[in-house]
């Protein structure tokens, strides 16, 4: 599950775009602007989706794009970034997999707060890239998101 606020002018956009759209994509936005996209392939939809929506209405007659077509590409550049974050992870635990579940599982144990744990030195040895502790923190904020949407806490 992935959360992004958004602004009333990117919530039309979405809505107008997911109107428009054929692909599946698991989503609901909150009454605060809370853009709720519930899995992986849903996320790849709608930076797709997005993406169409550009081509579509998001450029002038000299390819230039014109201000819908800036709010699109600014609100699909966050969408992006979760999607290569999400793909790269996938990627890093496919080839290091030992590594990568010994350091998850502190990282996650740890709730993110490694220099305070006991397995400082366990976790510095496995040298696990700064993007994906940026991944897997965006996780435990979207857990912590999600509880308090969806489980009142």
């Amino acid at each position: 599950m992935y959360f992004f606020e958004i602004t009333n002018e990117e919530k039309k956009l979405l809505l107008l775009a997911f109107d428009h759209q054929k692909r599946k994509i698991n989503f609901s936005i909150t009454k605060d602007n809370i853009l709720v996209v519930y899995d992986d392939i849903s996320i790849e939809n709608c930076f797709h989706c997005l993406l169409d929506e550009f081509l579509s209405i998001g450029l002038n007659q000299n390819d230039e794009p014109n201000q819908l077509g800036e709010e699109i590409e600014k609100l699909n550049s966050r969408i992006n970034h979760i999607l290569v974050l999400i793909n790269s992870e996938k990627q890093y635990s496919n080839q290091n997999t030992t590594s990568y579940i010994r350091a998850k599982r502190i990282y996650f144990e740890t709730n993110g707060m490694i220099s305070a744990s006991i397995h400082k030195q366990e976790y510095a040895k496995l040298k696990i890239p700064k993007w994906l502790e940026e991944k897997w923190q965006i996780d435990i904020t979207n857990k912590k998101m999600e509880e308090l949407y969806f489980y009142g806490g």
